[in-house]
């Protein structure tokens, strides 16, 4: 399950598409993009002029004559079929063994034949638009505009080539603010086309189609494998979180108190992050207990005039005991982050107690002075120990 700081689906849609770096270089996701348009636009064109009323795409040329049902589907045809091999032999042909183990259908070719579905949509939408256009072209023209708008934004394309989340935000902002810019300064210029609202309806209807097929290597490819992209954002989503910590806490540490936590984990690869994940889970318990038991220690300090390691070595008082089992409670005594957990409720009843000076005075003497030997007290000996700090002065 995805963190609690996580859990905005646009965050996490941006930590699924840092994650498909861990399995493609980023680099490719680009060369896709290319290959899509170079390949796309060629077939798309060819196809165009074998099957369309388009004969000749030579200047000037009607606009209307790709106002066809034909023309759309063919044109979109063509262009989300070459996407579709670019995406087989980039990310299929390419996958990482163990993502094609978990995930076999990346490697099949019927994967990406099944997206050849968008040039039904295309032409669905052609003709959502064209009776949209006879009530109204404004209307049409709107429509069509927010679709490309929508499916320009919501492109698994720009998460994809950022490698943090503020990459992401710097990549989509210029990708999305761009095309609204150079609008702009056309207009400005004097240099947009006089087209009608129709010859615009249209037009916008087949930059989607080449949007679509521009991003379908990535959206594809990222539908296939999107519970991998989950476990791999998860696990990096914990490990940057935890790390966080880890370092937080080793900075309020005081020497020479140690934290025994292992950071060692793979992310590189789909079986690596799944077993980080339980390991991580495991890390952040333990991080919990770090954590109680440096809360808990510098509640001690204040109430102290050496530090707690130095009071600990220091003659018989009872604040040199106080001191002593909070060392012997440190969770690196424990072999389990329950057994620390347990150890440390009672560390805090006895801190507590000191501080407020409830805590007798012959507390650890005598007969449970031995407890003062133990390094990890546990079970009964816990007991005593709570026993002992919370029993009414004589």
């Amino acid at each position: 399950m995805m963190p609690e700081s996580y859990q905005d689906q646009s965050q996490i849609a941006i930590l699924k598409g840092i994650a498909f770096g861990d399995f493609y270089p980023r680099y490719t996701v680009v060369a896709s993009m290319i290959a899509s348009l170079f390949g796309g636009l060629l077939l798309g064109t060819t196809l165009l002029l074998a099957l369309g009323p388009v004969d000749t795409l030579s200047p000037p040329f009607p606009i209307a004559d790709l106002h066809s049902p034909v023309s759309v589907a063919a044109f979109a045809t063509g262009m989300v079929g070459a996407s579709s091999f670019v995406a087989w032999v980039m990310f299929g042909l390419r996958a990482p063994a163990g993502l094609a183990s978990e995930h076999p259908a990346v490697k099949n070719v019927m994967t990406y034949v099944l997206t050849l579905a968008t040039a039904i949509m295309a032409v669905v939408l052609y003709y959502l638009v064209s009776f949209l256009s006879d009530l109204s072209g404004m209307l049409g023209l709107t429509v069509i505009g927010i679709v490309f708008l929508y499916r320009f934004n919501k492109s698994n394309f720009w998460m994809a080539i950022g490698n943090t989340p503020q990459q992401v935000s710097l990549v989509s902002f210029v990708g999305l603010s761009t095309p609204v810019v150079v609008g702009i300064v056309a207009y400005a210029l004097g240099l947009v086309p006089a087209f009608t609202v129709e010859e615009w309806t249209i037009l916008t209807l087949y930059a989607s189609v080449v949007w679509a097929g521009a991003v379908t290597p990535v959206d594809s490819v990222s539908r296939v494998i999107d519970d991998a992209l989950e476990t791999q954002a998860i696990a990096n989503a914990r490990f940057e979180q935890l790390s966080e910590r880890y370092q937080k806490l080793r900075y309020r540490t005081p020497e020479p108190v140690t934290i025994d936590i292992d950071l060692d984990y793979d992310l590189s690869t789909l079986q690596g992050a799944q077993m980080a994940i339980t390991g991580l889970e495991a890390m952040e318990e333990w991080l919990d207990q770090y954590e109680a038991c440096l809360e808990t220690r510098e509640k001690l300090a204040t109430c102290l005039d050496e530090s707690v390691r130095d009071q600990a070595i220091a003659n018989d008082t009872l604040a040199a005991r106080v001191a002593t089992l909070t060392e012997n409670s440190h969770p690196k005594h424990y072999d389990t982050a329950e057994t620390a957990a347990s150890a440390l409720k009672v560390l805090e009843t006895v801190v507590t107690n000191y501080e407020q000076g409830h805590l007798p005075s012959d507390f650890l003497e005598d007969d449970t002075a031995d407890l003062l030997e133990v390094a990890g007290p546990r079970g009964k000996q816990l007991t005593r120990i709570e026993s002992n700090a919370t029993q009414l002065p004589a």
